[in-house]
Formats: structure tokens, C-alpha cells, sequence
């Protein structure tokens, strides 16, 4: 295993780990503070962070159009429309349902990630994963008494917030930027999170922020693992990733979030849980695992990490 596949597991590990409790965090979060001003300034304070990263390391933000025009797309549709709308739908939606229904992402990436001068064929393999990945997290969620409808806007909201992200990571991954990750990354979150507080301002949040101490520490959390490692680790994979393989987090977290909400909240883990969680390894093993060596021929398109878009 070369650097780059080290780097990709190990930003894999990261991004699952901490996403998976982010469900969690956001829910306690949204239960004080209204969900528009919560997520945007979550955004605002870690695009500061990672702003004063890019000065310390001497990495510009962005300085032509075309990588501002990126920023702006991605920003509406990864921060808004992607994030923005999934702590809009905790607020109704129990944290292991959302983590369930943003698994759809694991099917956008792929199916997405086939468009574009970068676009990944669909391999027999991957779809075996995929499928096999899906039928683990259904077994895992899958409630006894079966899905309630009570909330039916709220998580069609969570389901549109995975294709908002799939489409902007696809997007992402078929650009050419000059901007390094971290400047990046600063830009992006900067950006997205203005327009979450606009929004908020704008539809009369602003009375609702009410700060305790519990939404303090979720803000905090949110901003700084959430955004600052897992969200800056995610974005450092996009254009080194197969989309199959960023798809998998999609299955992945939702077993952190499981076994996050038995640790933390005492929630039980029934045999199926377990059995749902061993058969999404399965899948990520399918995926994940290194393949031979193509020919030349198709070496560019089948290979697992592809040619950075950045330029150094």
C-alpha cells in the first residue's frame, strides 16, 4: 500500500468516526438553538479556523473566478443544501433515522460520479457492495413497527439533503481548482456559512438563539471536528476517491451513529443491529478492496485514487 492509500484510509477512518457522532451533536443542537443560525455559524467559526490555517501555511484563498464560482456551488449545495437541510430535519427526525436516510448518498455518488471528464464506470464488484452495503443498513434501522409518516416533509427534507451533497461532491471532484485544500476548504465554509445565517436572519431566527450549555458544547464540537477535521478530511478525498468509495461513509456512519447513541444515550443494539453492521463491512470490504493492476489503457479510469485536480 503506497502513501496516498494510507492517506485515503486513514482520512476515511477519520471522516467515519466523527460523523458518526456529528448526528448526534446536531440533534442536541437543534433542540436550543433554530436550525439555520446553528449550522451557519457552526460553518462561519471553522472557516475562520481553517482561514488562519491557510495564513499560517501561506496557502492563498482563492484569487480567480473560476475557483470562486466552485466555493459559491459547492458552498449552496454542501453547506446549505447538504448540511443546512439535515439540521433543519433533526429537528423531527431522530438522529439514527437521519443517519438511515443520508445513506442514499452512497447511491447518488456512484451513479453521479459516472457523468463527467472524470466520471468511474459502475464495476459488477461495486455494485455487489453497494447493494450489499444497503440491505446491512436497512437490517440495522428497519424498526419494528415500521417507518412513521408523522414527519413525512421532514425526511424527504434529510433525503434531498444527501442528492444536494452527492451532486456538489461530483461537481467538486470534475473541477480544476489553483486553490490548495486548506484555502479552500476556509473559502467554502466561509461562504456557505454566510448564506446559512442570511437565511437565518431572514426568516426570523435570530429570537430563538437561546445558547445553554449543552448547544454550546455541540456548537463547539460541530465546529471544530466536525467541520474543521472530518468536513476539511472529506473534501481532501473528493478528487482522490473513487465516488464508490465516498460513498461507502454514507454506510459506515450510520453504524458510528448506532453504536454512538447505545455508548452515550444507552440505546440498546439488538442481534439484527449487529448482523446489519457485520454486513456493511462486507460491502466496504467489497468496494474498498484493492484491485489488480489495470492495463495502461484504462489505468486512469479504474484506479482507486485517480490524478489530483490541485494544483501544488
Amino acid at each position: 500500500m503506497n502513501q496516498s492509500r494510507y492517506g485515503l484510509l486513514l482520512a476515511f477512518v477519520l471522516v467515519n468516526l466523527v460523523w458518526g457522532t456529528t448526528f448526534l451533536a446536531i440533534r442536541i443542537g437543534v433542540h436550543d438553538l433554530p436550525p439555520a443560525l446553528f449550522s451557519g455559524s457552526r460553518f462561519v467559526f471553522a472557516g475562520m479556523v481553517m482561514a488562519l490555517v491557510a495564513w499560517y501555511l501561506r496557502q492563498p484563498l482563492p484569487r480567480l473566478w473560476s475557483d470562486w464560482k466552485v466555493v459559491l456551488i459547492t458552498a449552496f449545495l454542501m453547506v446549505c443544501g447538504g448540511n443546512g437541510l439535515l439540521t433543519w430535519a433533526e429537528q423531527w427526525v431522530p438522529s439514527n433515522q437521519a443517519a438511515l436516510l443520508v445513506t442514499a448518498s452512497a447511491l447518488w455518488l456512484p451513479l453521479l460520479g459516472t457523468l463527467g471528464a472524470r466520471g468511474v464506470p459502475l464495476t459488477r464488484r461495486v455494485v455487489l457492495g453497494l447493494a450489499i452495503g444497503l440491505a446491512g443498513t436497512a437490517l440495522m434501522f428497519w424498526p419494528e413497527d415500521g417507518f412513521s409518516t408523522r414527519y413525512l416533509w421532514a425526511q424527504f427534507g434529510a433525503l434531498i439533503s444527501s442528492l444536494s451533497w452527492s451532486a456538489a461532491a461530483i461537481y467538486l471532484r470534475n473541477s480544476t481548482l489553483a486553490t490548495r485544500d486548506v484555502p479552500f476548504a476556509a473559502a467554502q465554509m466561509l461562504v456557505g456559512g454566510a448564506m446559512m445565517c442570511a437565511l437565518g436572519l431572514a426568516v426570523g431566527e435570530l429570537p430563538r438563539w437561546h445558547m445553554t450549555s449543552a448547544a454550546a458544547w455541540s456548537l463547539l464540537y460541530l465546529t471544530v471536528f466536525g467541520s474543521c477535521v472530518a468536513y476539511s478530511g472529506y473534501l481532501w478525498m473528493i478528487p482522490r476517491a473513487r465516488p464508490a468509495t465516498l460513498g461507502m461513509i454514507s454506510y459506515v456512519v450510520p453504524v458510528i451513529a448506532t453504536i454512538a447513541g447505545w455508548a452515550l444515550l444507552d440505546e440498546a443494539l439488538a442481534g439484527a443491529q449487529f448482523a446489519g453492521m457485520a454486513i456493511i463491512v462486507i460491502g466496504v470490504a467489497i468496494v474498498t478492496w484493492p484491485q489488480r493492476r489495470a492495463p495502461a489503457t484504462v489505468a486512469v479510469v479504474n484506479h482507486p485514487v485517480g490524478d489530483d485536480i490541485r494544483k501544488p
